[in-house]
């Protein structure tokens, strides 16, 4: 029989949940989901399979590539792809919340729970955040072959992150930030292809 467990946080926004959850259950495998989405009943078994054939990749129902300008650039983020996955290149496979991600225990670089700096160079955007500390890691995001539409819960827009996140550019902001603090996640070294 499974066990639910409900525990209180302090309010870090997007990140109240993975964080506190990677503090108390490290050695654990965590599964998050956005929660203002409709879900089919087939996004968990799909993350869990294909997490099954790459046990030590971060499995994501939905991935955006991160592009590039000609000398290596990170574009901005208003130019990536969305909804698409690039197995060639699979270090420019970006993880989204929305579809639901999986990440196997120690995928995430010993840094993730440091919230003085993720407040500082990400506070909106853990995605953004969870994305830098796989590519730390060494590790890839996997995209599955789950490819669902996705449907908000009615009136769970109006205070969106991604009104913040996208319209007003501060994706762009963050990923800035994070390319200077920890540099470029596109030249990192792969240790789990």
């Amino acid at each position: 029989q499974g066990l639910i467990e409900i525990c209180y946080t302090g309010d870090t926004r997007s990140y109240k949940k993975i964080i506190p959850t990677l503090k108390r259950y490290p050695e654990a495998t965590v599964i998050t989901f956005d929660d203002d989405v409709y879900y089919p009943d087939t996004v968990l078994s799909s993350l869990i399979s294909w997490h099954l054939k790459y046990p030590g990749c971060v499995i994501a129902n939905r991935t955006h590539i991160v592009m590039t300008s000609v000398d290596g650039q990170v574009l901005p983020y208003k130019q990536w792809k969305k909804n698409a996955s690039n197995a060639d290149c699979p270090n420019q496979n970006f993880q989204t919340g929305i579809g639901g991600v999986l990440y196997p225990a120690n995928a995430l670089h010993r840094s993730v729970s440091d919230e003085t700096l993720f407040t500082k160079l990400a506070p909106h955007g853990d995605d953004i955040w969870l994305y830098w500390m796989t590519r730390l890691n060494g590790n890839i995001v996997i995209k599955t072959d789950n490819d669902f539409e996705f449907y908000h819960w009615p009136f769970s827009q109006k205070f969106a992150l991604y009104k913040q996140n996208v319209r007003q550019d501060g994706n762009d902001q963050q990923v800035q930030a994070m390319l200077k603090h920890f540099g470029s996640p596109l030249t990192m070294p792969i240790k789990n292809p």
